[in-house]
């Protein structure tokens, strides 16, 4: 397989891979909930990361990230504190976990972990 088609095996991740399958320094720093997200884009843009098993990583792009967050992520994240979700409970039974992942110098990255 070449590296660009490199697709999502399972979640958690163990590393994460840009959109040309080249793996990343990075480090997971944990599940991050609704506030923590929100305070994060306060201070500026993050990368939205969509990891869903079966497929590539789609990486939102940043300057869309605003937008993407309102539309698409609030309604759809799980309660890192939750002991367990209901997929019934969100709109079009999917969710996401999202992670925080530190990409040496650079934004913020939150990995949205797919379930449906």
């Amino acid at each position: 397989m070449r590296p660009e088609q490199r697709i999502v095996l399972r979640l958690p991740l163990d590393e994460l891979w840009d959109e040309r399958g080249s793996v990343l320094d990075t480090r997971c720093m944990g599940a991050i909930g609704r506030q923590a997200i929100a305070d994060l884009l306060r201070h500026g843009p993050v990368h939205f990361v969509i990891a869903d098993v079966g497929q590539p990583p789609v990486w939102v792009a940043s300057e869309k990230c605003f937008e993407f967050w309102r539309r698409e992520v609030k309604v759809h994240l799980i309660d890192p504190e939750s002991d367990g979700f209901y997929l019934d409970a969100f709109p079009e039974q999917y969710a996401y976990m999202a992670r925080r992942w530190q990409v040496a110098h650079n934004m913020p990255v939150i990995v949205l972990e797919k379930h449906h």
